[in-house]
């Protein structure tokens, strides 16, 4: 976050170009409204010469910093005639791709196209802070694996442990959420309910959301997985868009808490004018 490195009277514009200066790789993260977004009069901030995300990417392109543009889910690369002349650039280069499905390759694939621009130093070079940093996310990766070692693929003297033979809390059953504003329309409010059906880490069953004791639609759970305490699953809809129904997936992570009877859900949907994130906890009926 920028506003970490600023100081009261800090002058944006300067900041930006002191910390360019410095930059070796910039990614360019792009949703489906990255090049759209409206200001408060409607028009396409990115056309706004003083919009920051368009400086910052004119400056490093201009300097001929490591640029990549980085797709969220089945955001397209805007086409050229899209964008200001100043980053139109962005077009020409190699993206890469952050999917849900795939996102811990797709994790994979970006370190290492940033990793091959960065200079290689020893421990002792480094400063002092990023040392500790290093130090830091060291000793929180042993606690880590001291926490939840057992249950994480391991290799040892030629055996294989599977995260299979870790403890899976069962949660067949109905669960049920409280009243949930909808991020869309803020007067409407609705109550999800789950039915779970599981079979080891494997979890099937449906989402139904109600409004005033009526089912509005009920949608089947897809690619349903338990693992570590964590669940998680998507379903699939259609909405209708001016070129007629587009299908859409919302994809939930659950946390269980409270010794499996809670869980804390986040949910997310890849409609082209959606992308909010939706918080809400569900209990075992």
């Amino acid at each position: 976050m920028d506003i970490d490195s600023l100081k009261a009277g800090d002058l944006f514009a300067n900041k930006i170009d002191e910390n360019l200066q410095n930059c070796v790789v910039m990614l360019v993260m792009m949703g489906h409204s990255w090049a759209s977004l409206p200001d408060a009069q409607g028009a396409r901030r990115i056309d706004n010469p003083g919009d920051y995300p368009r400086m910052e990417v004119a400056a490093a392109l201009k300097r001929g910093i490591h640029v990549i543009p980085v797709l969220v889910g089945d955001t397209p690369l805007p086409k050229r005639e899209e964008l200001p002349s100043e980053i139109a650039g962005l077009v020409d280069r190699q993206v890469l791709r952050l999917s849900r499905e795939d996102f811990d390759a797709d994790m994979t694939r970006v370190m290492s196209s940033v990793a091959r621009d960065l200079p290689g130093i020893t421990w002792t070079q480094m400063p002092w802070k990023t040392l500790a940093v290093a130090v830091v996310l060291l000793l929180f990766g042993i606690l880590t694996y001291v926490k939840f070692g057992p249950s994480l693929l391991s290799h040892k003297s030629g055996t294989e442990t599977s995260s299979s033979s870790a403890k899976v809390l069962n949660i067949s059953g109905k669960w049920g959420t409280p009243l949930i504003q909808n991020v869309y329309s803020p007067n409407d409010r609705s109550t999800l309910v789950f039915e779970f059906t599981q079979a080891g880490d494997t979890v099937a069953g449906s989402v139904t959301e109600m409004a005033d004791a009526k089912t509005l639609s009920t949608k089947g759970i897809v690619d349903g997985k338990i693992r570590d305490n964590v669940l998680s699953f998507y379903t699939k809809g259609e909405v209708t868009w001016d070129s007629g129904n587009i299908p859409y997936k919302e994809t939930y992570t659950g946390v269980l808490q409270k010794a499996g009877r809670e869980i804390a859900f986040q949910r997310f949907n890849d409609v082209p004018s959606g992308g909010e994130v939706e918080r809400f906890i569900a209990t075992s009926k």
